[in-house]
């Protein structure tokens, strides 16, 4: 069975008490759930709490167990942009990459204490992913729709983006995210 959550948004004492209580995973993290069962992690481990940073250390330690798969979601994408950009003005805006992302629930928190290896573990993570007839997102953004017309073809062009390390590209991203599929029947 494939478990699929989102948005934790900082509250990993919810996220590992859920985990606990569904019998995936024990108190230390490890996986106890039925060895075919995965979780999927479509994105939003930051901002608004402060315990992104173990959120994104849990699933990082039950990827490495091959338990779990993540995906990129806005606001990975914005604490790497204000890791690395910190003081780009978004001209819409007129904020600088940190002011916006202060304003949206930003924590100083994780921003003080990302390490290396998250930031290498996000910047190689897929934004899309295709499980038999399933296609999984972080939301439902047309931005996914500029980069291409197969799962692989985005994956690769956004990550080329996240790794190029260009400041207008990063609040592109971070604003397109907002960009929402309407439909109306």
């Amino acid at each position: 069975m494939l478990h699929v959550i989102g948005d934790i948004h900082g509250q990993f004492n919810k996220l590992q008490t859920l985990l606990q209580k569904q019998g995936l995973v024990s108190e230390q993290g490890d996986w106890i759930g039925e060895e075919q069962d995965k979780l999927l992690f479509v994105g939003d481990f930051f901002d608004r709490g402060e315990g992104g940073i173990e959120a994104l250390d849990l699933a990082m330690h039950l990827y490495a167990q091959n338990h779990a798969e993540v995906l990129l979601g806005n606001h990975e994408c914005f604490i790497l942009g204000v890791l690395f950009f910190p003081d780009f003005v978004i001209e819409d805006l007129q904020l600088t990459m940190k002011e916006h992302w202060l304003n949206i629930g930003g924590n100083e928190s994780d921003l003080n204490r990302i390490r290396d290896k998250h930031i290498s573990f996000l910047l190689n993570s897929p934004f899309m992913l295709k499980k038999g007839d399933t296609l999984f997102t972080h939301a439902d953004s047309t931005l996914y729709l500029k980069y291409g017309n197969s799962v692989q073809e985005v994956n690769e062009q956004l990550s080329q983006l996240l790794h190029d390390k260009k400041a207008d590209q990063y609040a592109f991203i971070v604003e397109a995210f907002a960009d929402r599929l309407c439909l109306s029947s």
